[in-house]
Formats: structure tokens, sequence, C-alpha cells
């Protein structure tokens, strides 16, 4: 594909000749469908995504509708305070309640916590947005929930203000992984999940201590570390028909206790 920067712009509020071919066959990307762009702009990181506003009228608006967000600190290079820019002005235009997708993903030591414009206060804006909106808002429910149902989140603080909206604003969520995360909070429970990640995250102060949902087929905890807490985390999953399982008495002294899994295909534990 040709540079964006390259193109020539459209006028026309259909795509004019933005994506033309050089043999006159008229701009056959805007020539498709809306959800079709769409499906092809889910694939897209953040930053290619909002470049597309250049190709042509019809594009000035159109990626801020799509149903999978991709925004990845390490695609734009960027320092702390050029990504945490970026970031808002992403969320004040696309409406993460409405996502099915959602993966924001912060380099390492990016969350410090105590900064203002931290990644945890992007998740606790959007969350609090949600809480806040009308029924008849696009995306939401009458109860105010989302549709999200694959978040993907790595390198972020999150606190007990996610879990709860986990546990009672995500009715659709089948997917959810968690990549170096620090995390405070008492438990992730979820009616509806289906696959739990949680790889190298760790868990400060002495609160974690449950899984549990009904739904659980698959489960990944691999490394990280809850050593502030001396009794074990409790996996309550009838469901669960995966296991994979990466803990020691030195990053969970307390290890972890499970109750029935008469589901359970296959497990490794190391």
């Amino acid at each position: 594909m040709e540079a964006l920067g390259k193109r020539k712009r459209g006028d026309d509020a259909s795509g004019g000749d933005a994506a033309g071919c050089s043999s006159g066959g008229g701009d056959r990307l805007s020539a498709l469908p809306d959800h079709l762009l769409h499906e092809v702009m889910s694939h897209m990181k953040a930053r290619q995504m909002v470049q597309t506003c250049v190709l042509s009228r019809r594009w000035r608006h159109f990626w801020p509708k799509v149903p999978c967000l991709d925004i990845d600190q390490r695609e734009l290079n960027a320092g702390h305070d050029k990504f945490d820019d970026f970031v808002y002005f992403l969320l004040r235009k696309v409406s993460v309640s409405r996502l099915d997708a959602f993966r924001l993903h912060a380099n390492e030591g990016f969350d410090r916590g105590g900064l203002v414009g931290t990644a945890s206060a992007w998740i606790r804006r959007a969350i609090m947005a949600s809480a806040q909106a009308p029924p008849a808002r696009e995306g939401l429910t009458s109860s105010g929930s989302w549709r999200l149902r694959r978040p993907h989140l790595s390198g972020l603080r999150l606190d007990g203000l996610f879990a709860e909206h986990v546990r009672s604003r995500c009715p659709s969520l089948e997917v959810l992984e968690l990549r170096v995360c620090k995390c405070r909070l008492r438990a992730i429970a979820s009616s509806s999940l289906e696959s739990l990640a949680l790889i190298g995250c760790s868990w400060a102060g002495k609160e974690f201590s449950e899984i549990s949902s009904p739904t659980l087929k698959n489960l990944v905890v691999d490394r990280g570390s809850n050593d502030d807490i001396d009794s074990p985390f409790v996996v309550t999953a009838l469901a669960l028909a995966s296991l994979f399982l990466v803990v020691t008495p030195y990053n969970f002294p307390g290890g972890v206790s499970f109750g029935e899994m008469p589901s359970l295909a296959r497990h490794r534990f190391i």
C-alpha cells in the first residue's frame, strides 16, 4: 500500500481518488461498505488507523467508529508525555463502551502512579464515562454496561474500580488478558468470562484472593507475584477445561486453592 502521506486527498464525500489505481479504476477501497472498512481498520494499530483521515472526506470521521482499538506505545516510539497525549486524544474520540476489543500496551515503567494522565486515569475516566452516560448512548444498554468482549491490557496499574467494572458492567466479556500489570484489587469475578490470562502481573497489598467465574474455561497464571499474602488465592470455576499454572512458594507463598473442576481436561503446572 502506498504511504498515506504521499496519497492525493480526495474531495468528494464517497472517497474521491485518494486510493484510486493508475488504471483509472476509481477508489475501490472507499467503495466498500462501512462494515467491511471497519473490519479492515480493526486490524490496524491506532496510529495507522488515525492516519486514514487524510484519504478523503469520508474517512475523516470514520475511524472513531471502529469496533476494535489497538493502542501500542512501541508503535509510536514515543516518550511518556507524547504517548499520554495521544491516548487522551483517542479516548476523547472513541467510545470504549461500544468497542468489541480493546488493546492498550504501555511500556514498562510508564504507569508509575501519582502522575496526572497515567494509564490508570485513562481506564478510570472511560469507566466513569460509561457509568454516567444516558441509556440512549450508542453501545450502552439501559444499565450503562459496555459491550466489550476482549480487553488486552499491558503495563498498567489497575485498582478495585477496574475489578468492579469487570464484574458489574461487562456482561459480554469473554476474554481478559493482563500482562505485566500492577494490580490492587481483591478479586476478578465475571458471569460471562471464558478465558483469563494473568502474565507477569504483581498484586499489591494483602488484597487479591479470588478468581471466580461460572463460565471460565481457560485459565493461565504465568509467573507474577502475590508475595504480600500468606493465604492462598481461590479459583472457583466449575467449567474450567484448560489450566496453565506457573507459581512457586516464592512468588505465591500462600499457594493456590481450587474448587471442583469436573470439566478439566488439560492442565500444566510449573
